[in-house]
């Protein structure tokens, strides 16, 4: 393993040696990325030797940051992206998972000094990203309320997520399922945790996610399919007012 000791803006890559039979070239490219409504370019690039490194433009700090991409050896969809020097800390980790029909996305999980939060990562442009609220707005249940729709390993669908006199309730749409209602749960451990039942087919899975707590506008995280796992990420394309 190479690396940089540069301490300028702009950091030469970390690259990362991987087993002969992980296919990384699935990863390259270049992504609109998100982790809990911060936003950038990750660049995932191979070299001659067939190795991964990455590169985070982040508009937060506009500057680049320099990383290397880990693919799981046990799991071939399985990525972790380690970002250095970044968020004011020595690293951070964003383990995530090569998701989608076509693989087009990468989702999961993050920490920061101990807390999780999602991000995704997608290999087209974020066309419609919405605040709904201003970013040092207390999370709040209402928050959670709206029209999203959600991207995950089988496709697309919507979520509708509305009050009910004990709760949350949501109502899924999909081709494939048609319309449904699924349950879902909010808060825990932590205030901005999301846990909902995923139909899709054959398949049913668990997603367990994290709400954007700055924006308000979507979540990300993983969902246990529990033959194995993916990633999946939800945007809010309509609010509803109470």
């Amino acid at each position: 393993m190479q690396s940089s000791n540069s301490d300028s803006n702009t950091t030469r890559g970390f690259f990362v040696t991987t087993t002969a039979n992980l296919d990384v070239s699935r990863f390259e490219g270049v992504y609109a990325f998100c982790h809990d409504g911060w936003l950038g370019v990750l660049t995932l690039n191979i070299d001659s030797e067939d190795r991964l490194e990455a590169h985070y433009d982040c508009m937060r700090f506009r500057r680049r940051f320099a990383g290397r991409g880990i693919v799981d050896p046990t799991d071939p969809k399985q990525l972790k992206v380690v970002l250095h020097r970044y968020n004011e800390a020595p690293r951070q980790v964003f383990n995530g998972y090569l998701s989608g029909k076509r693989d087009e996305f990468i989702a999961g999980l993050t920490w920061w000094r101990s807390v999780p939060f999602g991000f995704f990562a997608r290999k087209s442009p974020l066309r419609s990203f919405t605040r709904y609220r201003t970013p040092n707005d207390r999370l709040i249940r209402t928050d959670f309320f709206g029209l999203y729709t959600v991207w995950h390993q089988y496709g697309r669908a919507t979520i509708e997520i509305t009050p009910r006199p004990r709760g949350l309730g949501a109502t899924y749409r999909n081709d494939v399922v048609g319309v449904g209602k699924i349950t879902i749960q909010v808060g825990g451990e932590h205030d901005h945790e999301l846990i909902f039942d995923l139909p899709s087919g054959n398949q049913s899975g668990q997603a367990r996610g994290y709400f954007f707590t700055r924006p308000k506008n979507g979540a990300a995280g993983v969902v246990d399919w529990g033959s194995h796992k993916s990633g999946f990420y939800m945007i809010k394309y309509c609010s509803i007012d109470l």
